[in-house]
């Protein structure tokens, strides 16, 4: 959320150690990525935050804030995965394998796969990418597959 210099400037001006002002920071934004990811009305929120001990004052702050700015909020998280990769792109081709120029009608399919990930929070530019070479035949290929039908079935069963 702060470059290195906003923390130790935010950390000289409220006079506490820059590990305070990172344990700070952390917790707010714990506190405000549950309230998105269970879309907590600020009535509830301030609940929570009072039965974990915060004064009124502190829970009122966040309960103002939560209220004007749950929604760029909530979009923002949308916005970035909750993995540390994410598949950019897929690349693949078909290749022959022979054991030998005499045995070429014992070729064996084999498919190789590209995936191409991204690293790290798709909304700053300091994301890397990375390229995850896979190689398949086909009795392999077909259990890839059945599990990818799997994974399918339960986010269908999600929604």
């Amino acid at each position: 959320v702060f470059t290195e210099e906003e923390e130790e400037k935010l950390s000289s001006s409220v006079g506490v150690s820059l590990e305070e002002i990172k344990l700070v920071i952390q917790t707010v934004i714990h506190i405000l990525q549950q309230a998105a990811y269970g879309m907590v009305r600020p009535a509830l929120l301030g609940e929570h935050l009072l039965t974990a001990g915060l004064s009124q004052d502190r829970v009122s702050v966040f309960t103002d804030q939560w209220s004007a700015n749950a929604k760029p909020i909530v979009d923002r998280l949308r916005q970035q995965s909750l993995s540390e990769n994410q598949l950019v792109d897929i690349a693949w081709d078909l290749h022959l394998e022979t054991a030998s120029s005499v045995r070429a009608r014992e070729a064996r399919p084999i498919a190789h796969l590209q995936l191409n990930l991204r690293q790290g929070d798709s909304t700053v530019d300091t994301s890397t990418s990375e390229k995850v070479m896979m190689q398949f035949d086909q009795e392999q290929l077909y259990e890839f597959f059945d599990h990818l039908e799997q994974i399918q079935s339960h986010i269908d069963a999600l929604r």
